[in-house]
């Protein structure tokens, strides 16, 4: 048996497991009793867990949260060798290796060799694939979930986040992946075939925030027959080092694939971009992050003769019209701004609520905000997530406050118990009350995306005129800078007509209907405006990761 590599992952009782991994088949062979070992996340390349010489360890963010500078400092004096890893085994998520120089180039050319071989099978043998990972990621749920959590995620957003993924690769969603690749037309003797062809080797760079739901976005560019790069952030890999390791290879490799056509490596960000930028193997850089930065590195890759997809920064519009009822349903939707404590792209960000029922709008969100809770990842009534731009949040609030917003609640720093802490690593939900619509275009808040707990609740309103109620509500949206999702809640049909025809810069409309909420068919992701780039849109990965040919048959 070659290639075999002893080494230890966690099972979802808390105890972890001994797993021999032998390429390309994976097998647990017996359980232990105390966790003795860190588990250890390898690149994958050319169909081959590799270890490298250099090393850095995941913090399970549990432990972080409770103890930080204890953890911080243990973690450092092992990376110096000054203490062995079974001193602090239960504070590591996992172990994990670095690439070097010659591993980028060889993932590289492995994904490049894989897909001459790989385009020239059907597109229903490919989606084979996409069948596979569902039942993986069904067999593999409760380790996955978990590892989510251990990196930081909220149970809460840990599950919508597994949802959201069991949704992309949903029967209905494979066979309409295969209706979006190829459609044929005869008139008379000439057949025509409208055929999307894959671009050829993907980079995908997901973002700290979500990486391994974010990445997982690229599954659906294999059925199209492209081949992929995995990079996962340089410090927090774990989740998705699995999930394309453990979960994706299988399926790759029961569909009777080369697993090659996975490579996976870790490491430095732009030493990886910079070489992908120059290397011939690449076709296409699939990219996450902030809009300020991204939009310019999309023009690089642009540069580059490089396709560049792009899914950035979101500052979703949240719109309730007066004929809305209050339901629980709405509230809920709303609250959801703050699963992870708002860190989340396509959660919402700004609430236009119309003058009518504004102030019960208000009244409830304030009843039921007590729910919003910081606290431990693993707790499953935790909402909120550690903030990393704390600075941000309180420059945001004063503008806001500048301009004549109230603060209805919050303003705090908290600590994980729920407690006020100046030095705490949370921030107390916070609902601002914006009642002078016409200058919202001047908020920081409106004009940049929020990043953390922040509801801004903008009333709007003109003296019950609904046609020009709804006109603004449109030329605001398709103004806006940002353009993931945007969600209504009316049940005037002229309103929602009105809407749909009229609404471009969106990649996503939902009316009423929960904001981040999973529908089949439609994809998850994908913006327009600083949400996608100038070839933004909602993204299928299938579509987006090819190229449209066209072909003439005469008999």
């Amino acid at each position: 048996m070659k290639n075999k590599i002893s080494i230890t992952q966690e099972s979802t009782s808390n105890k972890p497991i001994q797993v021999i991994i032998t390429n390309p088949d994976i097998q647990i062979i017996e359980k232990k009793d105390t966790k003795t070992s860190i588990n250890e996340y390898l690149l994958f390349i050319n169909g081959k867990d590799i270890k490298t010489n250099i090393v850095d360890y995941s913090i399970d963010a549990d432990t972080l949260i409770k103890n930080p500078l204890q953890t911080i400092k243990s973690v450092s004096l092992l990376k110096k060798n000054l203490i062995k890893e079974s001193a602090i085994a239960d504070a590591i998520i996992g172990k994990y290796y670095l690439a070097e120089e010659t591993h980028i180039y060889a993932a590289f050319d492995s994904a490049r060799s894989s897909y001459e071989e790989f385009k020239n099978h059907n597109v229903e043998q490919r989606a084979l694939i996409l069948k596979n990972v569902k039942k993986e990621l069904i067999n593999n749920k409760d380790e996955f979930i978990s590892l989510i959590i251990k990196e930081g995620h909220p149970y809460k957003l840990a599950v919508w986040e597994y949802e959201n993924m069991i949704s992309g690769v949903s029967n209905e969603n494979i066979q309409f992946y295969i209706e979006l690749l190829k459609k044929e037309v005869t008139i008379n003797k000439e057949k025509i075939i409208f055929y999307r062809k894959p671009d050829g080797v993907i980079l995908v760079i997901p973002p700290r925030n979500a990486p391994a739901s974010n990445s997982f976005l690229a599954i659906s560019a294999l059925i199209t027959g492209n081949t992929l790069v995995i990079k996962p952030p340089q410090k927090l890999p774990i989740s998705t080092v699995f999930l394309w390791r453990n979960i994706v290879v299988p399926a790759i490799i029961k569909a009777g694939f080369s697993p090659s056509i996975i490579n996976i490596i870790q490491g430095n960000s732009s030493i990886i971009l910079n070489k992908a930028l120059a290397s011939d193997k690449i076709s296409t850089i699939f990219n996450f992050g902030e809009s300020s930065r991204c939009i310019e590195l999309g023009k690089k890759i642009y540069e580059a003769n490089k396709k560049p997809i792009l899914e950035l920064s979101g500052n979703d519009i949240f719109t309730v019209f007066p004929d809305a009822k209050i339901t629980n349903e709405l509230i809920d939707s709303a609250l959801e701004c703050f699963l992870g404590s708002t860190q989340i792209c396509m959660v919402p960000k700004l609430f236009f609520v119309h003058e009518n029922i504004y102030d019960e709008f208000v009244e409830k969100i304030l009843l039921n905000i007590q729910k919003v809770k910081p606290g431990l990842p693993s707790n499953k009534d935790t909402w909120l997530s550690p903030v990393g731009k704390v600075k941000d949040y309180f420059k945001y609030l004063e503008d806001a406050q500048q301009k004549g917003a109230k603060v209805l609640i919050g303003g705090n720093l908290l600590n994980y118990k729920g407690e006020l802490d100046k030095n705490g690593m949370f921030i107390q939900p916070t609902v601002l009350a914006i009642t002078d619509y016409k200058e919202i275009s001047t908020f920081m808040l409106f004009e940049k995306e929020i990043f953390f707990p922040l509801m801004p609740i903008i009333k709007f309103g003109s003296n019950n005129q609904s046609e020009d109620d709804t006109n603004f509500m449109i030329d605001t949206i398709n103004a806006h800078k940002y353009g993931l999702r945007t969600s209504f809640w009316t049940n005037n049909k002229k309103i929602i007509s009105k809407l749909v025809q009229n609404i471009v810069n969106s990649g996503t409309i939902r009316i009423n209907s929960r904001h981040i909420g999973i529908s089949p068919y439609l994809s998850s992701h994908g913006g327009t405006s600083l949400s996608g780039g100038a070839y933004g849109e909602m993204n299928y990965m299938c579509l987006r990761a090819s190229h449209m040919q066209g072909i003439s048959i005469t008999e």
